[in-house]
């Protein structure tokens, strides 16, 4: 099993981070454990170098990326949303709605370029309800109701590929 991603980085196991100590951290270890470092040392010691300096890597990417992160403490409280299966159960039918919604106006201000006035409404409502949802997440996260906060890190993922794909 893995160290936990908090713990490697010596940080505390929470949503809210200081994005700072974390980039220093990481630096300071991808310093001390680049491979680098250990030429004259045993293949063995290179090779857990190399694994140690991945591990850093990864760890970096899942806890600096805010919806990431989020998926993570969800999955340390075994709750796991990239489940196949177990996706749809965290979208209300009310959120489909809404996002067909979505989708169809992108699709209709694709076809009609001249309007851009509402690609920017589109876009504008996209980003309220996502910083909505990021906010009660947030509150979700901190107060440990994980179960309440899964589904609006499922609707988070579901805008941001809308808005990629507009």
């Amino acid at each position: 099993m893995q160290m936990n991603f908090f713990k490697w980085f010596d940080l505390p196991e929470q949503y809210t981070l200081d994005l700072n100590t974390l980039k220093k951290k990481y630096y300071a270890l991808s310093k001390s454990t680049h491979p680098d470092n250990f030429q004259s040392q045993s293949q063995f010691e290179r090779k857990m170098a190399e694994q140690a300096l991945g591990y850093t890597h990864e760890a970096y990417a899942v806890l600096s990326c805010p919806v990431q992160r989020a998926i993570y403490i969800l999955a340390l409280n075994y709750i796991d949303i990239s489940n196949e299966s177990e996706q749809q159960q965290y979208l209300s039918p009310d959120f489909l709605e809404m996002a067909f919604d979505w989708q169809a106006k992108i699709q209709e201000v694709k076809q009609n370029t001249k309007n851009t006035k509402n690609k920017e409404a589109v876009m504008l409502d996209l980003e309220n309800n996502m910083n909505s949802r990021l906010s009660q997440m947030v509150i979700f996260l901190h107060s440990q109701q994980f179960d309440l906060a899964a589904p609006l890190v499922k609707e988070i993922q579901f805008i941001q590929k809308i808005r990629e794909q507009s």
